[in-house]
């Protein structure tokens, strides 16, 4: 006999049942090591994440026998438009168990968390997936930049072939040398490091985010939750002050392994002064350069593609594909489906490298 299996909203007193689907693949005594910092991460996406209406994650289960086998879980954010705040979300953590596989139940998850909030938000991570949500409504988004600022030749091209990236080890290799060598030591201009959201962010990002039609929402709260309230990462703060006020902000920071690389997260410059884009990214590589980075990657929006690129660092440029669905025939005609609207960095996503 078939059984049944119940899709449902997901209560606080499920997280135990989900973090066993999570960790289903691994042996029993890896999984058992890795489940406090899973748990830890799972809090702090949802349960923590100050974006969800009444304060309630708002995820999608689907239950057979007791046991979670399945689960869509949107991760919210407010999305500033031309309309005001309306509710999005980015889709994290989409599992099916193995003997739920081939079932269908994971396409009617991934419907489940689409039609959560009034904005569905995706990355292409592979041409597979973009091709999977396409078939659901999205619409593919091209035209930002995505790129390896390369700042150690040698030690980069250590890194990817341990990692078996080939492609992007011969295009390192096939960039001339000295296009792999500048920068400078130091910070740029009045720039300093901290490890707080530094005061006049949020006044920052509202003259930022009135330059763009389309961005998630970085007020105060949802920065100190992404960047200071990390469960597992340390970012820092860049700041760089002009006329005695705060004109740019960049959030960044290092990986944790042997040959480290570094990402720039967050690229949030004064509409009113663009001559500082470049300033303030050097300054961000420049300080992750000090601490030993390699290579630092950074996603940027259409606007500050040019500043960047003219950065004395030799760049694996890529194209990032973004994944936009919407119900809201009013925001679908305000152009969300165009990059050049939106504010997109490394920093949307939880998964930053």
């Amino acid at each position: 006999m078939k059984k049944e299996i119940k899709i449902r909203q997901y209560y606080r007193s499920d997280e135990g049942r989900t973090l066993d689907l999570i960790l289903s693949n691994l042996p029993p005594g890896q999984a058992a090591a890795q489940r406090p910092a899973r748990q830890k991460r799972w809090r702090w996406q949802y349960h923590d994440n100050p974006n969800y209406p009444d304060g309630e994650p708002v995820l999608w289960v689907a239950v057979m026998d007791e046991a979670v086998v399945g689960m869509a879980c949107p991760l919210a954010v407010r999305l500033k438009t031309p309309r005001g705040i309306v509710m999005g979300s980015w889709c994290n953590d989409w599992i099916v168990s193995r003997q739920t596989r081939g079932t269908g139940l994971g396409r009617t998850l991934k419907e489940k968390w689409q039609h959560t909030f009034p904005v569905a938000l995706g990355r292409g991570w592979s041409d597979r997936a973009c091709e999977v949500s396409v078939t659901l409504g999205f619409e593919t988004v091209t035209g930002f930049l995505t790129g390896w600022f390369v700042l150690s030749r040698a030690a980069f091209a250590k890194r990817l072939y341990g990692l078996r990236e080939y492609r992007n080890l011969g295009r390192l290799l096939s960039l001339p040398p000295r296009l792999t060598l500048g920068g400078r030591k130091g910070l740029a201009g009045k720039a300093s490091v901290t490890e707080t959201l530094p005061a006049g962010a949020g006044d920052l990002w509202a003259r930022v985010g009135e330059a763009y039609a389309f961005a998630v929402d970085r007020y105060p709260a949802h920065m100190k939750w992404r960047y200071e309230s990390h469960p597992a990462f340390k970012y820092e703060f860049v700041s760089l002050e002009h006329g005695g006020g705060l004109a740019g902000l960049a959030v960044m920071r290092l990986s944790g392994d042997s040959i480290p690389v570094g990402v720039v997260a967050e690229l949030i410059v004064d509409p009113d002064r663009p001559n500082l884009v470049k300033s303030l990214f050097v300054a961000a590589v420049e300080h992750l350069k000090s601490k030993g980075a390699c290579a630092v990657r950074a996603d940027i929006p259409p606007r500050l593609t040019a500043s960047v690129l003219s950065a004395p660092y030799a760049c694996l440029k890529g194209d990032l594909k973004m994944l936009v669905w919407t119900d809201d025939a009013d925001l679908a005609g305000m152009g969300i489906n165009e990059a050049r609207n939106w504010y997109l960095t490394c920093g949307d996503s939880d998964a930053d490298f």
